[in-house]
């Protein structure tokens, strides 16, 4: 995306909500940068993009006036549990590559998480990816209704990995979506149930 036009000093901007991509806050700007572009149908300059500053942390964020771009766009807010460390690592990165529309990375992550997963819960070191997930499935990790997400996220990690197509937001997310969920289902809410 390519603008052309100019900033204007800093002033007041209102009404411009947006989640803050530094500290994760839902603000309203009360103040930042203009960016106006002309308008060569009709001669009259429009505004286009901002840079706002955070009420909460003061950092500026670029943002279009149609929210078509977000910089730094908010970080994925997907926080699990009783984590072993390998995996509460691998999951800040996940987090941190679809907050950046990073997808392809996104969907090679969550294989590597599942893999982890698997060799966390007792499967061998160094086998396949096909062997991680039979071994989630065989050990009642993953269940029957769960088995179509899987072979789609096997597909989708095929394709991230030997082909040149780029993989979807829509993929991006479901292989991101279903990990969350088994990551709570594994480690977050048996951790609640033991007594106090």
């Amino acid at each position: 995306m390519y603008f052309h036009g100019e900033w204007l000093g800093k002033g007041t901007i209102i009404g411009q909500k947006y989640v803050c991509g530094y500290c994760g806050t839902e603000t309203s700007s009360s103040g930042g940068y203009n960016f106006q572009q002309r308008n060569e149908k009709f001669g009259f300059y429009e505004q286009v993009a901002f840079i706002l500053i955070c009420t909460s942390c003061n950092f500026p964020t670029f943002l279009t006036e149609d929210y078509t771009l977000q910089v730094p766009q908010p970080k994925m807010v997907a926080n699990v549990e009783n984590l072993p460390p390998p995996l509460a690592i691998l999951l800040n990165e996940t987090r941190k590559a679809i907050s950046a529309e990073l997808y392809n990375s996104t969907v090679l992550l969550c294989r590597k998480m599942l893999m982890n997963l698997a060799v966390l819960e007792g499967a061998d070191k160094n086998k396949s990816f096909v062997y991680y997930v039979d071994y989630l499935e065989r050990h009642d990790f993953i269940t029957a209704k769960m088995k179509p997400w899987v072979d789609r996220i096997r597909q989708i990690g095929n394709t991230a990995t030997h082909e040149i197509p780029d993989i979807s937001k829509e993929d991006a997310y479901m292989s991101f979506e279903f990990l969350i969920m088994l990551l709570k289902l594994v480690y977050e809410f048996p951790h609640k149930m033991q007594p106090k």
